[in-house]
């Protein structure tokens, strides 16, 4: 298999600032090694982790530093690979001797042997899925094929047509209305999830949670008011202009209802998502705003991580105590911790999956994605739902817990189909985000903006979470701006039919 030869991939001639990016790759394995091979007690931990995260950084962030600008920060093949990088690096921790709480049962030497074959079929699902990604990214659809899969690029609701506002406002009501819903589902102020964040996991639990069969629901509908901002702010740069203190009040409602219902992950997601409109749609971001994000957001990640600990750990915590508590403990040690640590599926869970999967339990071929459908379902409709797939690995290491994680897209692969789950997996996925991005993106359609900042930090949470979870979020968000973009055509047609009968009765 080889990758097409395109300005984006291997073997081209470099010129430019192309031209620096083998000595940037070379500079990066250098200082690699010369931090983490000295202490390491095993030294194969250090190579197989720099060789995957060295193809990452190659087709990722170094090939958008020297591409000439043909790269995006946003494009899925930087998103991915880059979230790939970060899921590869943390394996490097088991250099040291350092064990996650669900390989401390293992061997040293199968974790050794584990880490070297995971590492592998990683690679190779990498590769598979920059094949996939580049290769759709280079055809051309027929022309009717593009008109049926994506009619709205040859028509005018490319653009936000009618009175797209009916549709914000519409995604608003449904927003407030669910939240009300939610807080009377749960018999309480929504304000104590920030104290106890577990009890969101388990909202239908009568044990951890609220014991509410459709608190879950009216929380998938609360999601709605974030899009409307998104939706919002794409009017406003298609009418060029700049978000009015209106739209601002709505963003921060948007923000403080994730901050409070959502995780870490919703919250950043979010304001990635308003990021990306804002800079495709209103004013472009500066490099220098876009890597200040990022700095921010690890913060954010970290100190939240410390508050939930703090809280957890408290048997009557308040909120001013749990503030000074946490800022007791911030330090670079607690900062390297929770960057090194488990808050997020890496590579080294799949050690334990790919050590499990058609040795103790059967793989599964394709069960898993069958989540994707019954995910939908209330369990008080269907006492007998599977569980979530966290909640299956997690007993792998910690038989009858609750408390779920997720395996990571290539890991999940696997358990499904083996090493030919990875491969194809991966370059299914590569070439399928390679279509949306160049049907949603590099058409310029105003739309198509508002439903890649919707996936945008779906990409980012895939090679680390469960696929039924990543689809299912961005699909209740799709159908939300399908639904406003819907009453905005209806409403135009409305008028327009209007507008013939009385010019043909006038």
């Amino acid at each position: 298999m080889t990758l097409p030869r395109m300005s984006d991939t291997l073997g081209r001639r470099h010129k430019g600032p192309a031209a620096l990016k083998e000595p940037l790759l070379l500079a990066y394995a250098v200082l690699f090694l010369l931090i983490f091979l000295p202490p390491a007690k095993s030294s194969i931990f250090v190579w197989m982790t720099l060789g995957l995260t060295a193809l990452a950084l190659w087709f990722g962030p170094l090939d958008l530093l020297t591409s000439d600008k043909e790269r995006k920060w946003y494009d899925p093949a930087m998103l991915f690979n880059l979230a790939i990088f970060y899921y590869a690096l943390k394996g490097v921790t088991l250099a040291g001797g350092v064990k996650p709480e669900y390989l401390l049962f293992l061997p040293n030497d199968m974790i050794a042997t584990g880490y070297v074959t995971v590492a592998l079929f990683v690679m190779g699902g990498l590769i598979a899925w920059n094949w996939g990604y580049y290769t759709v990214l280079r055809r051309r659809i027929p022309n009717g094929l593009a008109k049926r899969i994506f009619p709205e690029n040859k028509s005018k609701s490319a653009s936000l047509v009618g009175n797209p506002l009916l549709g914000v406002i519409l995604l608003s009501l449904i927003g407030i209305a669910c939240l009300l819903l939610f807080s009377r589902s749960i018999g309480g102020d929504i304000f104590i999830f920030l104290l106890h964040p577990l009890q969101l996991s388990y909202l239908a639990d009568d044990t951890f949670g609220a014991a509410s069969p459709l608190a879950n629901l009216w929380k998938s509908g609360v999601d709605m008011f974030p899009v409307a901002s998104l939706i919002w702010l794409a009017i406003i740069g298609q009418m060029k202009k700049k978000p009015g203190i209106l739209w601002w009040i709505h963003v921060s409602i948007s923000i403080g209802i994730n901050l409070v219902m959502g995780g870490r992950a919703d919250v950043l997601g979010l304001i990635a998502s308003i990021a990306l409109v804002y800079h495709l749609s209103v004013s472009p971001l500066s490099a220098t705003f876009i890597a200040g994000f990022a700095g921010v957001a690890a913060a954010y990640a970290y100190l939240i991580n410390q508050w939930r600990s703090v809280v957890g750990g408290m048997s009557s915590a308040s909120i001013a105590v749990g503030q000074s508590e946490v800022i007791n403990r911030l330090s670079l040690d607690g900062l390297y911790a929770f960057l090194s640590g488990t808050d997020l599926t890496d590579i080294r869970l799949f050690v334990l999956i790919a050590d499990a999967y058609d040795r103790v339990r059967p793989f599964q071929y394709g069960a898993t994605l069958l989540r994707v459908v019954s995910q939908f379902v209330p369990r008080a409709v269907w006492p007998g739902k599977p569980l979530d797939l966290s909640i299956e690995i997690a007993d792998l290491f910690r038989p009858g817990s609750l408390s779920g994680i997720p395996p990571g897209f290539f890991a999940e692969m696997y358990l499904n189909w083996h090493v030919f789950g990875v491969i194809l997996g991966g370059a299914l996925l590569g070439a399928g985000l390679a279509l949306l991005y160049r049907n949603w993106i590099v058409t310029k359609s105003s739309a198509g903006t508002v439903f890649y900042a919707i996936l945008l930090p779906r990409i980012l949470m895939l090679p680390s979470g469960t696929l039924a979870n990543v689809i299912d979020s961005a699909i209740v968000s799709f159908l939300g701006a399908m639904i406003a973009f819907a009453v905005s055509r209806l409403f135009a047609q409305s008028n327009r039919v209007t507008r013939e009968v009385v010019a043909a009765h006038g």
